[in-house]
């Protein structure tokens, strides 16, 4: 037991090599020290522990529960935040603000690292799988050295005259700890050289092993324009900190108000209640009221550093915890009834993380085979989705720019048409002439988008864009939908209809058993078509490849070779939550289970790893990772109509070379242009205003 700093530190002095227990008795020695006011010497113990834990050789075989793994960490974390605050209040050192920001980095690379851990990773680079091979058993054994090293009875060293066999015994001890000292530095030695090795071929992978995060504000600095801002968010129990860095200043902004209430305004108001479906844009009042949640969390982000970027036109936001659920460029700077003024009339908006920005600052310097490789409206017989024909529309407007330029562009869409409901698995094909009455743009039939389709062309071709038109899912999604939306909706039907099986359903939560089974964020996916379009009620338990199944789950992009993406600076996520780890339904559980309910799908969500508010897994941050410049990511259930408007435009002003935009600028002027026609001319999608940010704020665009 831990009872009294002074415990913590003898057991530091002791030389353990229980390092979670001695990252442990750091924090607790650094939180004493704080809140007697001793900032140097907290800061000293937190940075200690926090250079144990992300040092810490992770082997696949030890990460058995990721909420396990992560325990006590997100408390870590948060405090050495506070008192790096605290510390640049009272020096005004710009190196604590450097260290904020890569606190909260390292935070979200741990969970990469442990997820990383769970998948068992598979890499296609033969020399890539073999150097992570080599250091994972290099690192299970470095571990298993550390934890077999002798502990010395300090009772009996410490008796004035031991017996001599005591003595003897305590000689024996002193010399195995001599020699698994010996063991324990070589195998270190061994595994740093093989880790380096790593670190230089394969940077963006990195933080499999180690998930330390630097922060260079010099090189932030210099990467910003004249006119652009990177804002940081960190939110603490007490305060919340903003910093302002542009390319000749920066500066620190604490504000008063408590982590809770800002939680509470977006995980509540904003994801749950306001924003994330379509029926929540119903009428004016519904606006009126996501308006005012909107404005007031503008009182709290924008308002208190208003001075600081009024001479600024473009602003990079960096945030975690729920803020990172939050489109910034929905903010509203005036309510005026059913007519807000949103933050993107004013300004561009993207979004990024500052460990990136180098890989931003730097040109691709491969050369792109091919412009674009694009996938729409899908479908998988073996997990029922619906069709998104608004998907077709969509591509077609960057098919045509990029063709019409004469660049090659290889497009994957399924001809089926829209179904009955939700589940139909016998969808009517759109035939060859159909489709080419609908679509002239097309100069040729498309493919159909399978798995194996795209990883074949990714394996052929460098593309400049990949675009993806479809569905999108979360590993939240994943626990949550087979686990209670898919039963739910089968009972349902099952007693609507007077059946005893609905086999699209049945099939559909046989595959999630077989091909989505651990509860890990690298299950998060992008929906594409199954190889075998006709759909039989007798092959229900049948079993699909995994690197076939339609399914192009984040573990299996990150098993890519990096050669794949050495050309690709744009890639479009045009698919739900494709920027986030928990959406709106896993967010409301933390409500839910207050009341009772969805207690055992809470629980599986946490064994996941599920930190409420803590964002750590998505398909925008793998695609970052592999330097890709610009990722377009969303925050919830993207409106196939809207977001078909929406790409549209991005497309008209991003792809047409004669408008000479970058991607974050096409993109804020595709939002503001539906924010336009509806303040000005009615603009609506049904019977909705489309002023509602559900159908225009849905997504933004990451990195620079």
């Amino acid at each position: 037991m831990l009872g009294s700093a002074v415990e913590p530190r003898e057991i530091i002095g002791r030389g353990s090599w229980d390092f979670p227990l001695i990252w442990s008795c750091h924090q607790i020695l650094g939180k004493a020290e704080y809140r007697k006011g001793n900032l140097e010497k907290a800061f000293d113990h937190y940075d200690k522990a926090i250079g144990i834990v992300t040092g810490m050789y992770n082997s696949l075989s030890a990460v058995q529960a990721l909420g396990e793994f992560m325990a006590g960490k997100e408390d870590l974390y948060s405090e050495a935040q506070e008192v790096c605050s605290a510390l640049y209040e009272k020096t005004n050192d710009e190196k604590y603000i450097a260290l904020n920001m890569a606190y909260a980095d390292t935070l979200r690379n741990e969970v990469q690292k442990a997820s990383a851990g769970l998948s068992s990773l598979k890499f296609q680079d033969k020399e890539k799988q073999a150097l992570f091979e080599k250091l994972n058993k290099l690192g299970k054994a470095l571990a298993q050295a550390e934890n077999a090293m002798p502990v010395k009875d300090d009772s009996a060293a410490n008796a004035k005259k031991p017996s001599s066999e005591v003595a003897t015994r305590l000689q024996y001890v002193d010399n195995e700890i001599k020699t698994q000292k010996a063991r324990v530095a070589a195998l270190g030695n061994d595994y740093q050289k093989v880790f380096d090795e790593w670190k230089k071929k394969y940077p963006g992978d990195s933080l499999y092993f180690d998930s330390s995060s630097r922060v260079d504000i010099a090189s932030i600095k210099k990467s910003l324009s004249d006119g652009q801002a990177m804002l940081q968010y960190v939110t603490l129990p007490e305060k919340m900190l903003i910093t302002v860095i542009s390319n000749n200043r920066v500066s620190c902004v604490s504000v008063d108000v408590k982590k809770k209430v800002i939680d509470d305004l977006i995980k509540k108001d904003i994801a749950i209640d306001y924003i994330n479906r379509r029926d929540n844009a119903r009428s004016d009042r519904d606006l009126e009221n996501v308006a005012h949640k909107l404005h007031i969390l503008y009182g709290y982000l924008i308002d208190p550093v208003k001075d600081l970027i009024k001479d600024k036109n473009r602003l990079y936001i960096v945030s975690d915890g729920f803020l990172a659920q939050l489109p910034f460029s929905a903010l509203v700077t005036e309510e005026n009834g059913a007519k807000p003024t949103y933050l993107v009339e004013k300004y561009e908006i993207a979004y990024l993380r500052p460990s990136f920005v180098s890989n931003f600052a730097s040109q691709k310097k491969g050369k792109p085979d091919k412009a674009m490789l694009a996938v729409a409206n899908p479908h998988n017989i073996d997990f029922q989705m619906i069709t998104l024909e608004g998907t077709i529309k969509e591509i077609s407007k960057p098919y045509k720019l990029l063709t019409e330029n004469n660049k090659a562009v290889d497009v994957g869409i399924e001809l089926k048409k829209a179904g009955k409901g939700s589940f139909d698995p016998w969808l009517e094909k759109i035939s060859n002439d159909e489709f080419s009455r609908a679509y002239p743009e097309f100069k040729e039939l498309p493919n159909s988008p399978t798995e194996k389709w795209v990883k074949e062309h990714l394996a052929k071709y460098k593309y400049e864009t990949l675009y993806f038109a479809t569905h999108g899912m979360p590993a939240s999604d994943v626990v949550i939908s087979s686990t209670k939306t898919y039963p739910k909706q089968i009972d349902r039907l099952k007693k609507k209809l007077n059946f005893d099986s609905i086999p699209p359903f049945e099939r559909s939560i046989n595959f999630y058993g077989e091909n989505l089974y651990g509860a890990n964020p690298f299950n998060g996916f992008v929906y594409l078509s199954s190889e075998n379009q006709n759909f039989n009620p007798k092959e229900l338990n049948k079993k699909i490849d995994e690197q076939d199944d339609g399914i192009l789950q984040i573990k299996e992009i990150a098993n890519l070779p990096d050669s794949v993406f050495s050309a690709t600076k744009n890639v479009i996520l045009s698919a739900c939550n494709t920027a986030v780890t928990y959406n709106p339904g896993a967010l409301k559980m933390d409500f839910d289970v207050k009341e009772g309910e969805d207690k055992e799908i809470e629980s599986m969500l946490r064994k996941q790893g599920w930190i409420p508010g803590a964002d750590q897994v998505s398909l925008v941050d793998l695609f970052m990772r592999r330097g890709v410049q610009n990722v377009y990511g969303t925050f919830w259930f993207a409106d196939d109509e809207a977001s078909s408007d929406l790409m549209s435009d991005f497309s008209s002003n991003f792809f047409d070379p004669s408008n000479h935009m970058d991607a974050v600028s096409a993109f804020n002027a595709a939002q503001r242009k539906i924010v336009s026609a509806a303040k000005n001319d009615g603009k609506k999608y049904g019977s909705y205003s489309a002023m509602h940010p559900f159908f225009w704020a849905v997504g933004g665009m990451f990195g620079k």
